[in-house]
């Protein structure tokens, strides 16, 4: 194998990829890539693994790695847990970071030795490489570089201790290039995180969050952390939608020949199920975010459930409390124009009459 590789040029990088399925068991070829090629000329690693195989890997791959740019580590198993002796601890060069289920709780001090970093993406965050939002916005405040982040947690676990959440002093950390955040977790996990960062071209916020464990879903934080970026303190049109396992707040301007650039958007998910749940849980939101609803001109209030649970809803509607509709649409009262699906109307037509005027929405 290195007789090969020295038929090459030393200028030439090495590209170590295998994505489309995991890798087989023993994986020898791969193990003795990493053991015998040499490491400052691998450029990009793009793995589908098992977690024996990461496992093997995690032993051998310990040293430096100075000229790669891109790292992409993916299992579907229950991984083993990434050293911080791996890739010798840091990548001076790395541009790009995709991890997907794989726990690495060392990876705070890793990224803080990474200050070329342009995208990171971490999906499916274990409880066992859970890191806390203190040790995140620390590491963060060294990729000057950072444009796009993704952190997605796969258990609402994974979430700041309560009895040290921003008890300490702290400084806001900027991270003046970054333009996309993406969230899926717990919501005190993502004030605790927001609270310590300052982005100023921030234009696009994803946030997913698991259904709250009380009734007294309260986020100030990210309001704050909305004012201190690009995005508006209000919007022009928000579309909510109900789904079998969510509801969905998204907001935006309208895309007319006027308005040429690209829409700033911000999107507020919640994991819940039963729509009585689902609509209580909504009219807490509408109160908590009221100022970005101040100016919504046009509202959408839809269904994204597929036809077969539409029975599951005619189940769940009988047990909906009409006050809390009042209460949501009370929060949009600047909207001028209000498109809300039939089926959601069903039973209330003759409040939406007594508050709306006629013309302010369709069925």
């Amino acid at each position: 194998m290195k007789k090969t590789l020295d038929v090459w040029p030393h200028s030439f990088p090495i590209v170590v990829s295998h994505w489309r399925s995991p890798l087989p068991l023993g994986g020898a070829n791969l193990i003795a890539t990493f053991e015998h090629w040499p490491h400052d000329r691998i450029s990009e690693i793009s793995l589908n693994l098992t977690s024996t195989l990461l496992k093997r890997l995690n032993k051998v791959m310990k040293k430096p790695y100075p000229v790669l740019t891109r790292l992409c580590l993916h299992t579907s198993d229950s991984a083993p847990v990434l050293r911080d002796t791996f890739l010798g601890g840091s990548a001076p060069r790395l541009k790009y970071l995709y991890l997907e289920g794989i726990p690495f709780p060392a990876l705070p001090k890793f990224l803080s030795f990474c200050h070329d970093l342009v995208d990171v993406r971490l999906d499916k965050i274990t409880n066992t490489g859970y890191f806390s939002p203190e040790a995140m916005a620390t590491a963060l405040s060294a990729l000057t570089e950072l444009k796009y982040i993704a952190l997605d947690f796969e258990s609402p676990a994974s979430f700041p201790d309560p009895t040290n959440r921003l008890l300490s002093s702290f400084q806001r950390i900027s991270l003046p290039a970054l333009a996309y955040l993406e969230f899926r977790g717990s919501s005190e996990y993502f004030e605790d995180l927001v609270a310590r960062i300052d982005t100023p071209v921030m234009t696009s916020v994803d946030t997913w969050f698991f259904n709250p464990s009380h009734i007294d879903f309260d986020i100030p934080h990210f309001l704050q952390f909305i004012g201190r970026t690009e995005l508006p303190t209000s919007f022009e049109e928000a579309r909510v939608y109900f789904s079998y396992e969510s509801i969905q707040i998204l907001f935006g301007y309208r895309i007319t020949p006027e308005r040429k650039e690209y829409p700033i958007t911000l999107s507020i998910e919640i994991s819940c199920h039963g729509f009585d749940w689902q609509v209580t849980c909504l009219a807490q939101i509408c109160g908590k975010i009221s100022p970005l609803l101040s100016n919504v001109q046009r509202l959408l209030i839809a269904t994204s459930w597929p036809p077969r649970d539409n029975l599951m809803f005619l189940n769940w509607k009988d047990h909906v409390d009409n006050h809390k509709w009042l209460e949501i649409l009370q929060a949009f009262s600047a909207s001028q124009h209000m498109h809300i699906s039939p089926k959601l109307c069903y039973g209330m037509q003759d409040k939406l009459d007594l508050m709306l005027p006629k013309h302010a929405y369709s069925p």
